[in-house]
């Protein structure tokens, strides 16, 4: 598994964001993911922070009722 912006991940296979997205709203409170060797964190707007640096303000991917975290995190 991984996290994918917006569920994308193409030739890989389904990662974090596909699987909050198709259980049942709330199923998990959180899935925390150790693949993805990205930071996930998204701005007050809900935007990804693409250059994610330590000390800036973060939120982490929020999905159909579960919130996304990467282990590095």
């Amino acid at each position: 598994m991984g996290w994918y912006l917006e569920g994308k991940h193409g030739t890989n296979a389904p990662g974090d964001v596909s699987m909050a997205r198709q259980l049942p709203k709330g199923s998990f409170d959180m899935i925390i993911g150790g693949h993805t060797h990205d930071t996930v964190c998204f701005d007050e707007k809900g935007q990804f922070i693409e250059k994610y640096k330590p000390t800036m303000a973060c939120k982490p991917d929020y999905q159909n009722g579960t919130w996304i975290m990467q282990a590095g995190e």
